[in-house]
């Protein structure tokens, strides 16, 4: 007989222990399972979105495990053949930020010591959420984005691409992040609006910086009889000013063509030049701008058309080096200079004024440092034409993206597409195949010193035969390029390098039957893979043909649930419960500035003043279904949580009802021979049998039409609709009147074997949501 209730903490990972022993969760033993049956020649394949190895999972993870689960599992019912993949991401530039805060470590090798061993850990504790969660994963293709396969991969794609000349090395600005000492693509940039003075934390200094000010200063002109007022709100710059620029025709400045200043700081002669095209008359505090070539790309474009030096003052972390021509500021941080500068201008008498100044702050989104324009030599893809194909293949509909309000944005992202980016100043992540050339006595221009090989030997075969036609045959040396490529790059390959390419040449799994992943990272990921492994194959397909775009999980701030602010909530803790003290408690260990910690626990006690008590996987998992009707952002709610664990609750009562009191009288040895009997001798069914019936054909319609549509609350309320307010409030309530007090009649044993059948098609309907409840209910269900 059932227990009294279902123990989620134990037979949650009993039965998930018991579907890996059967094999259950690979294609081939699904296969041997169905050795007696006609193969399905129907397949489904999906790949789960890696998560970061930098920590737990949170609920966001959860949901997308839920999604996907619950489309496996029931294309799985249906007898087709179906492969869901697990990968864990090594994601770069997250993991090695998180670690060195952690950990500190000075050099290269011992900071990759440490995030392996980081990686280790918690790509376990990863694994094991998945298993908790019930995902119905194949572990045998499991997939790191470092394992050799992957590597070997990204190499082959970085070799094709540069060779197709869409890959290529230039001096540009980059958006530089001091505290990460790397630079970011634009995608990886936040762009924070300030409308007045405002202070911000930025990491690695100890203090606010004020942004969101102008300030103005004057430069005294050479001859001693005036000054030039220049307004910026990087005052900190002036050490780099190489110029100061006016507009030719400015009546206030004609006096001063062809002058000089002089910076206080450094005594620099700047000057005085005229640029019609920078310098608008009738825009700006002052009319004079300050020429900065070396941190600001508008600056740059002007020193070109004026033959100006560039003078580099700032360090990769952001400190000010020895060209700025102050000994008093070389080695501090440039926040920490802009306030000295300040301070003496004021002592000098050259500072005006400063007014709070509407700005966009550019910001790490990973950091939230506040980042530099700095000159750098990288690497970067051509997206131009990779770009259009991927917008044609959604226009021509060879790619869905549902819902179909997020075709604007795939729209608007790729039609503003610039070349990315992909080389990173890390040590965690793929080395990128490129060699340089270095020869005594022998003048090559970058681009020419630079050989994009599979191998070393490859390289050095290249850079011999490159030498051989200059007629050069003396010794040369190759060293490899240090930097690694951007994990988006890595994780863009992710549906070719599953199907083994670029060894395997029969493609089996690729193209995916569909991309399930969340909203926010659809061009940083789904729209690279489309353009990459299109680029990479044929060129006619995509990827896969559908996109599926869940919303984001959400604290209730409105904040998107990540574990850098702390408001994250593990899975497990909804599954087994935790108490308030221990979240709270979770977030002193954290890496989080006190201001946030505190923040974070206020916003805890707010949304789980008593904790949060058990729910179990099942509960976790339709909740989170349910949320899917919610749009752009899901906020958790316990009370949800608490709803729908007591829904599972509702459908053990149900099942414990039936088994205890009707099945063991009417348990047919085929359930297909029991709906010919029904059929058969429907005279007997009552009026409530039938009702119920019709609900049961109208439900498993509605289910089907939300798993095939890709409508996961729909499913889900059609579910719960079923079960709670049709067969227990209605159903079976009126059978424990009639079918006891009269349980010898005939038509007593047809309800009872009515309701065998729509319990029966029940667990078969909730068990994509809700695996593990229906799977212990289904072993106590006669001859199922």
């Amino acid at each position: 007989s059932l227990p009294d209730k279902y123990d989620s903490t134990s037979r949650d990972k009993f039965w998930y222990q018991w579907w890996i022993k059967k094999n259950l969760f690979q294609d081939k033993g699904n296969m041997q399972r169905r050795a007696d049956e006609t193969e399905s020649k129907e397949s489904f394949t999906m790949l789960l979105p890696p998560p970061n190895v930098t920590g737990k999972l949170h609920v966001g993870h959860a949901l997308t495990v839920a999604i996907q689960d619950s489309l496996v599992r029931w294309h799985r019912m249906k007898g087709e053949r179906t492969q869901w993949i697990p990968g864990v991401d090594h994601a770069g530039i997250a993991t090695q930020s998180v670690v060195e805060r952690d950990l500190m470590k000075e050099t290269r090798q011992d900071t990759v010591e440490a995030i392996t061993k980081w990686k280790d850990k918690h790509r376990n504790i990863i694994l094991e959420q998945l298993s908790h969660l019930g995902g119905s994963l194949d572990w045998s293709q499991l997939i790191f984005t470092l394992d050799n396969n992957h590597s070997e991969a990204v190499t082959e794609a970085f070799v094709q691409l540069y060779e197709k000349e869409l890959i290529y090395r230039d001096l540009r600005f980059v958006n530089w992040s001091c505290h990460l000492k790397t630079a970011l693509s634009d995608i990886e940039v936040d762009h924070d609006i300030v409308e007045r003075s405002t202070k911000i934390a930025v990491p690695g200094l100890g203090e606010s910086v004020t942004v969101g000010e102008m300030h103005t200063f004057h430069y005294p002109v050479a001859d001693g009889q005036c000054s030039i007022p220049v307004a910026t709100t990087r005052i900190e710059t002036m050490l780099g000013d190489v110029a100061v620029a006016v507009h030719p025709d400015d009546d206030r400045y004609k006096n001063l063509h062809g002058k000089f200043v002089i910076n206080p700081f450094n005594h620099r002669r700047l000057p005085i030049i005229c640029d019609r095209e920078l310098v608008d008359i009738n825009k700006g505090c002052t009319g004079a701008v300050k020429i900065t070539p070396a941190h600001d790309p508008i600056d740059y474009a002007c020193s070109q058309r004026h033959n100006l030096p560039i003078i580099e003052i700032l360090n990769e972390d952001g400190t000010m080096n020895d060209k700025c021509g102050c000994e008093n500021f070389i080695a501090q941080h440039r926040f920490k200079v802009r306030n000295k500068i300040i301070s003496e201008l004021k002592e000098k008498g050259l500072y005006a004024e400063c007014i709070s100044y509407p700005s966009t702050v550019f910001r790490c989104s990973r950091s939230g440092d506040i980042i530099e324009p700095m000159l750098k030599p990288q690497w970067y893809i051509k997206c131009d034409t990779m770009s259009t194909r991927a917008l044609n293949f959604v226009r021509d509909g060879l790619l869905n993206i549902v819902p179909r309000n997020y075709v604007n944005e795939w729209n608007r992202w790729l039609e503003d597409s610039r070349d990315w980016c992909i080389s990173r100043q890390l040590c965690w992540g793929h080395e990128i195949p490129a060699w340089r050339l270095t020869v005594p006595d022998l003048e090559i221009s970058d681009q020419q010193s630079w050989f994009i090989a599979r191998s070393e030997r490859e390289a050095y075969t290249k850079a011999k035969e490159f030498l051989q036609e200059k007629g050069y045959n003396s010794k040369f040396t190759l060293e490899k390029d240090i930097d690694v490529l951007d994990t988006w790059f890595s994780s863009a390959l992710l549906p070719l390098s599953a199907d083994g390419w670029p060894n395997n040449k029969r493609m089996n799994k690729y193209p995916l039957s569909v991309m399930e992943t969340g909203a926010d990272i659809l061009y940083f990921w789904v729209a690279r893979m489309v353009m990459l492994c299109s680029e990479l194959t044929d060129g006619n397909d995509s990827p896969f043909p559908t996109v599926y775009l869940h919303p984001i999980v959400r604290d209730s701030r409105g904040r998107k649930m990540s574990k850098s602010l702390g408001n994250a909530i593990d899975p497990l803790h909804v599954i087994n419960g935790v108490s308030l003290n221990t979240l709270q408690s979770a977030l002193d260990k954290s890496s989080l500035p006190p201001s946030e910690i505190r923040t974070s626990k206020q916003q805890l006690s707010q949304a789980f003043p008593q904790g949060i008590a058990p729910c179990g996987a099942d509960a976790l998992r339709l909740t989170l279904l349910l949320y899917m009707k919610q749009g752009s952002g899901i906020n958790l709610n316990i009370n949800q949580l608490i709803s729908n664990r007591n829904f599972c609750n509702k459908l053990w009562n149900a099942a414990k009802f039936a088994t205890l009191y009707f099945l063991h009288q009417a348990s047919p040895s085929n359930e297909m021979i029991l709906l010919q009997e029904l059929k058969s001798n429907s005279k007997y069914l009552s009026q409530l049998d039938l009702w119920m019936l019709s609900r049961l054909t109208v439900a498993t319609e509605a289910c089907t039409h939300g798993l095939q549509n890709f409508k996961m609350d729909l499913y889900a309320e059609s579910l719960i609709r079923l079960v709670r307010n049709e067969l227990c409030d209605v159903y079976i309530e009126f059978m424990k009147y009639s079918i006891i007090r009269d349980s010898s009649s005939e038509s007593s044993y047809w309800s009872k074997c009515v309701l065998y059948h729509i319990l029966s098609n029940i667990l078969r309907l909730a068990h994509p949501a809700i695996p593990h409840i229906t799977e212990e209910l289904w072993h106590f269900l006669p001859n199922a």
